[in-house]
């Protein structure tokens, strides 16, 4: 439940493995709960997850070739209890974990969160700029 953006090769490749490898295992009744427990699968979010990690990989014009469909994933997690179900990711102890592991995916996340400070400066610097015009032009009205 890490922005796939911030994976590196390995990692973001490895989680999309993972989505098929829990699917598979949900579909034949395995039990899951070590991973619920370690902070590793969200079942609500398994569709929604692998879609945004697809999604990625062909940004990075990687193959993908194995969708996974949304009553896929209902079916599976059907036969889990409600605290299975419901059971969510601590995602800030997520994004910490893969931090602390991978030195990659942490240049990543610099240049990510660098990137997003520009945006997001730039986006407040081009408000200014419209809200100065709008003025302008109204105060040009009044006159």
């Amino acid at each position: 439940m890490v922005n796939p953006n911030y994976l590196c090769r390995k990692h973001l490749l490895g989680c999309h493995l993972e989505h098929h490898m829990f699917l598979g295992a949900l579909k034949k009744g395995k039990k899951l709960r070590g991973f619920f427990i370690n902070n590793c699968f969200e079942p609500k979010s398994l569709k929604l997850s692998h879609d945004q990690i697809s999604n990625e990989m062909l940004h990075r014009r990687y193959n993908h070739q194995t969708p996974i469909s949304q009553e896929e994933v209902e079916s599976a997690i059907s036969n889990l209890t409600d605290e299975e179900r419901d059971w969510c990711i601590d995602r800030e102890a997520s994004l910490k974990d893969l931090l602390m592991r991978c030195v990659t995916c942490g240049e990543r996340f610099n240049h990510y969160k660098k990137m997003d400070e520009l945006e997001n400066r730039l986006a407040d610097e081009l408000a200014e700029y419209i809200d100065k015009q709008i003025l302008q032009s109204f105060l040009n009205k009044k006159t």
